[in-house]
């Protein structure tokens, strides 16, 4: 979503030159959290395969009013891709659909206002919630579901390179000005890497 895909776009050519265009592989942008799903299956409806990107919070929220209490904005969770095309990317038992919504219930039960405002797994305190976010976050990835552990501007070392704390096609020029060897002082590459290899592979 937003600005992920300039990254991903200018990640890629550094990390793997011209290897996302020669396996003909697009990276689309879509402009909120609630397309993200949409997209998914419209992906699936026509045979392609999708890999997904997004924000920690994409794992929380909904469109309930209970919201209104902390003045969040209502968005999508990864529980809207749904059943099916979850299973068509690699959850052939549907478990891990089942624990992606036992475990949304749980943090609104006992961390409803971080469900609705956290936006990194490190606000979530120590315990066995914070496990379970911990251990499905790997299980999503393993099928194409990368969340990050922060927004987007979160995986960035050097704040320099944000335009007033936010990712925007300015903070993109910068990037893409970068020799590759200095990407990883600037920007935390783990996630982002593991999209692009997933992908590739």
């Amino acid at each position: 979503e937003g600005y992920d895909k300039g990254l991903i776009d200018c990640l890629g050519d550094k990390l793997e030159p011209q290897a996302l265009d020669g396996k003909n592989i697009s990276v689309i942008r879509t402009n909120s959290k609630d397309q993200l799903a949409a997209t998914v299956k419209f992906a699936h409806a026509l045979g392609i395969m999708p890999v997904v990107l997004a924000d920690f919070d994409y794992l929380l929220r909904d469109k309930s009013r209970q919201r209104d209490a902390y003045g969040a904005r209502a968005h999508e969770s990864v529980e809207q891709i749904g059943a099916i095309p979850l299973k068509m990317m690699g959850d052939t038992d549907g478990s891990l659909f089942s624990r992606i919504q036992s475990i949304r219930v749980e943090i609104k039960r006992e961390q409803e206002r971080l469900f609705y405002k956290a936006k990194m797994l490190s606000e979530f305190p120590e315990g066995t919630l914070r496990v379970k976010i911990e251990s499905l976050i790997p299980d999503l990835r393993a099928i194409g579901i990368f969340i990050l552990p922060t927004e987007i501007e979160g995986q960035f070392l050097d704040g320099h390179l944000l335009d007033g704390g936010k990712c925007t096609d300015e903070t993109i020029r910068k990037v893409r000005e970068l020799e590759s060897v200095e990407l990883p002082v600037a920007i935390e590459l783990n996630v982002l890497k593991s999209c692009i290899e997933y992908a590739l592979a």
